[in-house]
């Protein structure tokens, strides 16, 4: 059975997770032949191809949580994280999302960090724009970038900042960009665990095809990908 974009797409709507063993199964019955050592080497293509799966299987759990975290913080509901807070006059709640926001941030970049490509570096440049342009404001609430550009959260300034200053941060912008880059990466991870990336291309999101190349893994076509990705949506950056 091969993954499709719609599979991809259903199951996140649906709330169905993607998991890595699940992805790495499919991989395995459809990618990995008979014969495939790489001649001269002790190495097998089914080896290092199963290694770069599970880099990407990863990749788009910790990009998928961090979507749902930032989308949370995005949303516009009536009965959102904040509307929910001020009922209860608890920002527990949102203690525990900014976490996790932080924590799936950090996995993705360091996923991104660990699976080298013009591409790759292009995403991570835009998630690690997005927290170095808002740094002034994260601090607010205790989320500060560290030297080494990853993130981390002081819970007692975070509790003490309360639930409108949280807002203001947080339920703005900032999220909304998050949950856009790292959907796309979760996407774009999702399709190279699972093989398709090599059918549609990196980036499901953004329709290419192979004749773009699927640059991360043979580095063909990633400068243009990388190039044209952030042409499109500079507006960010």
């Amino acid at each position: 059975m091969r993954i499709t974009p719609n599979m991809l797409w259903s199951a996140r709507s649906t709330g169905t997770s993607i998991r890595s063993n699940a992805l790495l199964s499919q991989m395995g019955r459809s990618r990995v032949g008979k014969s495939n050592t790489i001649p001269g080497s002790s190495y097998s293509f089914s080896s290092i191809y199963a290694k770069q799966a599970a880099g990407y299987a990863n990749m788009g759990n910790a990009s998928e949580k961090l979507r749902s975290t930032a989308a949370a913080f995005a949303s516009k509901n009536t009965n959102n994280l904040f509307a929910a807070a001020r009922k209860s006059g608890s920002a527990a709640n949102l203690l525990r999302q900014a976490k996790d926001m932080v924590s799936s941030y950090n996995a993705t970049v360091k996923n991104l960090k660990n699976t080298p490509s013009a591409l790759n570096d292009s995403y991570r440049q835009m998630m690690e724009n997005a927290f170095r342009e808002n740094s002034d404001d994260l601090k607010k609430i205790g989320i500060t970038v560290n030297r080494d550009k990853s993130v981390s959260i002081d819970e007692k300034k975070f509790a003490s900042a309360g639930i409108d200053t949280v807002e203001q941060v947080l339920g703005s912008g900032f999220s909304s960009r998050l949950e856009f880059v790292s959907g796309n990466i979760a996407n774009y991870a999702i399709a190279n665990a699972s093989g398709t990336g090599l059918q549609y291309g990196a980036g499901l999101s953004y329709g290419m095809g192979l004749q773009y190349g699927a640059g991360n893994q043979y580095g063909t076509g990633s400068n243009y990908l990388a190039s044209m990705l952030m042409n499109r949506y500079n507006f960010w950056m």
